[in-house]
């Protein structure tokens, strides 16, 4: 009995610790696969049909992009916090922070899908759909929803996996890049994927 006890403990103890490496501290720099990448030189439309190309990271000094897909819950679960960001950077343009979704298609996910549940909901900032540049960064990992930050130049900043828990943690991890856009990662942290959801193929979840 005793042994079995102390085996019990001994499980409890090592799942603490495991969880307490996964999961990094709010304002923590969350880095990603895809940090460092650039992404430049892409073409596609919004979900209005209107043309967009890598120009448009040069509209703000930060791009804050989500990659999600309508039918995945934890992407549709951060959604109302991603409206929360979007109007406050809207509403403090001193900031000069831009929020961008591009949307994952594949299993009904389509723009149509995508754009009426997006208007259904009362979300507003532009939706994109993907291309093969965008993709090979989204690619580095299995998993959606995504979020990045990336500079001007098109630079990865921050990249992270699965979804935020609140509106706070989502704040708290762009800002370390809003006062220096320049901003380069240091040591790299494992990126929470507990919450994430199950990528397809990338056949069935890419361009267009």
């Amino acid at each position: 009995m005793k042994k079995l006890i102390a085996l019990t403990f001994g499980i409890l103890l090592a799942f603490i610790a495991y969880s307490t490496v996964k999961t990094p501290a709010l304002g923590a720099q969350i880095v990603g696969p895809a940090v460092g990448m650039t992404i430049e030189d892409f073409k596609t439309k919004d979900l209005n049909g209107n043309e967009v190309d890598s120009s448009l990271f040069q509209k703000a000094e930060l791009t804050v992009i989500n990659y999600w897909a309508t039918w995945c819950p934890p992407c549709r679960a951060e959604m109302p916090d991603f409206s929360k960001l979007h109007k406050h950077f809207t509403e403090t343009s001193e900031q000069d922070v831009q929020l961008v979704g591009v949307i994952c298609e594949g299993n009904g996910c389509t723009p149509i899908t995508a754009k009426q549940y997006l208007s259904e909901n009362g979300f507003e900032w532009t939706n994109l759909r993907s291309t093969a540049e965008l993709d090979k960064v989204f690619y580095t990992s299995s998993s959606i929803p995504q979020t990045l930050v990336v500079d001007k130049t098109g630079k990865v900043l921050m990249h992270k996996i699965g979804a935020y828990m609140s509106y706070e943690q989502m704040l708290e991890s762009i800002e370390p890049y809003m006062h220096d856009s320049s901003a380069e990662a240091q040591t790299p942290l494992e990126t929470e994927t507990a919450s994430s959801e199950a990528k397809p193929k990338a056949s069935s979840c890419g361009g267009f």
